[in-house]
Parts: C-alpha cells; sequence; structure tokens
C-alpha cells in the first residue's frame, strides 16, 4: 500500500487571522491588570491574616493559623499566573516580530498557517481554497454529516487510491446564553458508493467499556479484542458492517484510537477530527484514510443499502 511521508513543518498559529490576534492582544491588555491587582490583593490577604489573625498574646509570640496558610497559598499561586502569563506573552511577541522593511506582522499572522497547510497541499498534488463559497460549504457540511459550517477554511481537493478526496476545516457555533461556543473539526472525506448504509465508528469511553453491551443492541461483536475495547460501531445494518470491517480493517484503525471518528455511508468514507487542520498532521491522515480504502473488501463496491 503507498503511503505519504510525513511534513517536516513548523507548529500552527493559535490564531487564524491578524483580526483575531489583535483582539486577543486587547484582551491581554485588559486582563493583565486584572490580574496583577488580583495579586496584590492575595498578598495584601496573607499579609493581614498573619499580622491581624495570628497574634496569640505571648511575648513576641505568633500562632501559624489556617487563614495565614490558605491566603499564602493564593497569593504565591496567583503571582505564579501573572509571572506566567506575562513571559508567555514576550514569547509571543519576540516569536511575531519582524524587523522593520520586512512584511508587516498583521501580513506575518494571517499568512502564516495557510502558507503552511497550502505548502503540504502543493507538495502531495492537491488543489487548495483558503476560503470555500457558500455552496460549497453548504454541501460539504452535508456530506460530512456535520451542521451548516459558520466558517470553513483549508480546503483541499485530490485523489487516494482511485477515489476522490475532500479535506478541510469546519467551525459552527453553539450558542449558550450569553457565550457563544466554537465547535472546530477537521474531516477528511473519501467518495464512496452511494448504497452504503450508515456506520459510525468511535472511541468508547470508560462507561462504554464497562457497560455498553449491556444497554447497547446494534453494536456487533467483531473478531479483535482490542478494537471492540477500544471503539463503538453503531448502525443499523449489521451484515454491512460485519463485512466492511475486516480484521484487516479493525487491525489499520487500532493505530489511532483516541479523538478520531470514523463516518461511513451516504456517498462518503469521513474521517473526523476535533480541532483545527494542522499542517504537520495532514499527510499522516491521508495515509490513514488511504489505509482505510486499502483495507475495504473490494466485495462492498456493489453493496446496496
Amino acid at each position: 500500500m503507498p503511503t505519504l511521508a510525513r511534513p517536516n513543518s513548523e507548529q500552527d498559529e493559535s490564531f487564524d487571522n491578524a483580526e483575531q490576534r489583535d483582539a486577543g492582544d486587547r484582551a491581554l491588555a485588559i486582563r493583565t491588570p486584572i490580574v496583577v491587582g488580583s495579586c496584590l490583593v492575595a498578598i495584601a490577604v496573607a499579609v493581614g491574616a498573619y499580622f491581624g489573625l495570628s497574634r496569640n498574646g505571648a511575648p513576641g509570640g505568633h500562632t501559624v493559623r489556617p487563614a495565614f496558610l490558605v491566603a499564602i497559598m493564593v497569593g504565591a499561586a496567583t503571582l505564579s499566573f501573572v509571572v506566567a502569563h506575562i513571559a508567555r506573552r514576550a514569547r509571543s511577541r519576540k516569536r511575531l516580530a519582524v524587523a522593520p522593511g520586512d512584511a508587516s506582522l498583521t501580513e506575518v499572522i494571517s499568512g502564516r498557517r495557510k502558507n503552511q497547510v497550502e505548502s503540504v497541499a502543493q507538495q502531495i498534488g492537491f488543489s487548495y481554497v483558503g476560503k470555500p463559497t457558500r455552496q460549497e460549504r453548504r454541501s460539504l457540511s452535508k456530506l460530512a454529516g456535520l451542521r451548516q459550517a459558520s466558517s470553513m477554511r483549508r480546503l483541499m481537493r485530490g485523489e487516494l487510491a482511485g477515489r476522490a478526496v475532500t479535506c478541510f476545516e469546519h467551525t459552527y457555533f453553539i450558542y449558550a446564553g450569553q457565550a457563544t461556543i466554537p465547535v472546530i473539526s477537521t474531516v477528511y472525506l473519501a467518495q464512496a458508493p452511494t448504497g452504503w448504509p450508515k456506520v459510525v465508528i468511535a472511541p468508547t469511553n470508560a462507561f462504554q467499556r464497562a457497560f455498553g453491551r449491556l444497554f447497547s443492541r446494534s453494536a456487533p461483536l467483531l473478531d479483535v479484542d482490542a478494537f471492540n475495547r477500544a471503539f463503538s460501531v453503531k448502525t443499523r445494518d449489521m451484515e454491512f458492517a460485519i463485512v466492511l470491517l475486516s480484521r484487516a480493517l479493525q487491525e489499520h484503525l487500532l493505530t489511532k484510537t483516541k479523538r478520531v471518528k470514523w463516518v461511513i455511508g451516504d456517498g462518503a468514507i469521513r474521517l473526523i477530527y476535533p480541532g483545527r487542520m494542522k499542517a504537520s498532521r495532514i499527510e499522516r491522515s491521508l495515509a490513514r484514510l488511504e489505509g482505510f480504502l486499502a483495507e475495504t473488501p473490494a466485495a462492498l463496491d456493489a453493496w446496496n443499502a
């Protein structure tokens, strides 16, 4: 089976573009005085606890009381946080600094991740689009089985094992009261026959490993015990799932058992990770998808749900 080489790239930036980084800097500038003030308050509490609450009446004597210990611990923890916060901010500024006459800081920040991902796409012969159109966002969100994307970036298209492959970063938002929570996923899609029924393969948690078999009637028991412990399989077509998940494919999936989800059916094989697309993981993920395609039984190409 052909494999893809692992790239050698730097770590991605935390923010997508300059506007987000500027907003982050403004938030840091607001939080820092608050944190420093909290530190001073904690120190004052510690001093007050010692001199105001710990004197026991004996000549020159003091008794160390719990209030003093608590205040000292709070003050020390707060001070440590402030020091780490300032040091992290200083390192960030140093890393992003540019010399006079070079490209602007905005261009450096906004282009770094794009350049990394686009460079990997060029190396492996995939096309690259930074921001898909609205129509593409709708169709790809539906094909991936995810909510309508509020944002979709870093779209790559190519071919693996004779099948069309699409990769992208998908974001939608959850609104909880006054809070807005982004849900970000990286999706790798490979074309599959449209007649395949849906099969979801996801890592198990401790509860599922202990009691899953008691409450789940739709999970097939497969022949690799390690796979049964590592993954839960949900499907309405047991026969298809058992044929699909051959011993070779089970062993291949066991190479990655955390923070990964496979969704098969409705015309696609989907490999989904939580979080942003990282240039350093693209080729490994495509190799993982390619391995899945290589281990899929050929008899399933003509399967109709």
